[in-house]
């Protein structure tokens, strides 16, 4: 049987969950993950964050927008589906959510960074209307090349 999804902002209560998402998806791409996980739970470092989750409340995604105000972009700090929850369109509908915040924002690019480790999530971004607009090497772990995307509007 399928759940229904469902989205809310990130409250104090889904700190425990959360970290264990971080510990499984983030921390061996990306390493420590505790002040991501202060931002997502505080709004600090200019983070909205909400999760996808089934009529349970279980978290089966989680959907991080950066917005900082001197900034032109709305950036996606961190999209994810949990593994048990692939293949239910869980990812587009947060990237949904992503595109109609950007709209709300008044601002005009939204971008995304992908890690070369994560294969499956560039190919999900350009499938979804991103395109690769630079790279860099080690902006988040020595030697590894990270794809900035950006959303192409029209």
């Amino acid at each position: 049987m399928k759940s229904e999804i469902y989205f809310r902002r990130v409250k104090s209560t889904d700190q425990r969950e959360l970290q264990e998402i971080a510990d499984e998806y983030l921390v061996p791409l990306y390493g420590d993950q505790s002040k991501a996980l202060h931002g997502w739970l505080t709004g600090n470092n200019y983070k909205i964050s909400w999760v996808a989750v089934d009529e349970k409340d279980k978290i089966m995604g989680l959907l991080v927008i950066s917005e900082k105000p001197y900034r032109d972009y709305v950036k996606i700090a961190t999209l994810l589906v949990l593994r048990e929850f692939s293949d239910r369109g869980i990812g587009t509908l947060l990237l949904k959510k992503a595109m109609d915040y950007l709209e709300s924002s008044g601002k005009e690019k939204l971008i995304v960074t992908v890690s070369e480790t994560t294969p499956e999530s560039l190919v999900f971004f350009l499938r979804n209307k991103f395109d690769i607009i630079s790279k860099e090497v080690g902006k988040y772990k020595p030697e590894i090349v990270e794809f900035i995307l950006q959303y192409r509007r029209r």
